[in-house]
């Protein structure tokens, strides 16, 4: 009987378990349905603003993350206002600066001790608001630092518009490793979740392991 108890006293906390985390998921889905639904009117009149100027502005709702940054950024705003707002923008009659909570860039020295050691390096696109940042597993031997691996990237982007990825990179490395060339498609982002589907641009830059930042271009 005491085993009984055990398995069905198991079986019931699974259970609980299994519910709270499809209700969770729900919960989250359906959060995430009204965030869409709130965001549609801007939607649509990103579409109107296309069709008028010629332009082929497209708000990036791809994930989670992308939905809650439009909903974040528009949300509060008025569509007539939104429509103001993106058409300064695109037009380069304002900048704006990002909150401080979008804006990740921290100072980081050459840091090269004697074996591993993760880096991040930049390369500045168009302009010093703007960066890739790389990130990487390297690692030293007689005085020589060398890439083991790129582990992936991220947008720095201190103020709006500003060219940014989001469809990921690719790279190569030299023969002994102690350097990597990268090669990205970046958009021009006229604010925070909204770029012009039609500026894409390819930038391809070199890294040495351990060593500094990169400038590519010098303005939008």
């Amino acid at each position: 009987m005491k085993n009984l108890k055990s398995i069905v006293t198991f079986i019931t906390i699974a259970a609980i378990f299994c519910l709270s985390l499809s209700q969770n998921v729900f919960a989250e889905e359906t959060h995430m349905a009204y965030k869409l639904k709130k965001l549609q009117p801007y939607v649509d009149e990103l579409n109107s603003i296309n069709e008028e100027l010629g332009t082929d502005l497209v708000m990036l709702l791809s994930s989670q993350e992308d939905i809650d940054l439009a909903y974040s950024s528009y949300s509060n705003m008025e569509v007539d206002e939104f429509r103001e707002y993106i058409i300064k923008l695109y037009n380069n009659e304002i900048r704006v600066e990002c909150a401080a909570s979008e804006s990740n860039i921290e100072t980081y020295g050459v840091v090269l001790p004697e074996e591993e050691f993760d880096d991040i390096q930049r390369a500045y696109i168009y302009s010093t608001d703007s960066c890739l940042e790389i990130y990487s597993k390297c690692y030293k031997y007689n005085n020589t630092s060398y890439y083991e691996s790129i582990i992936g990237y991220s947008n720095s982007t201190l103020s709006y518009p500003a060219y940014r990825s989001h469809s990921g990179f690719d790279h190569t490395f030299n023969k002994n490793q102690t350097s990597a060339t990268f090669t990205f498609t970046v958009y021009w982002y006229v604010s925070p979740g909204v770029y012009n589907n039609n500026s894409g641009k390819t930038v391809t830059f070199t890294l040495w392991a351990g060593g500094a930042d990169t400038f590519v271009g010098v303005d939008i």
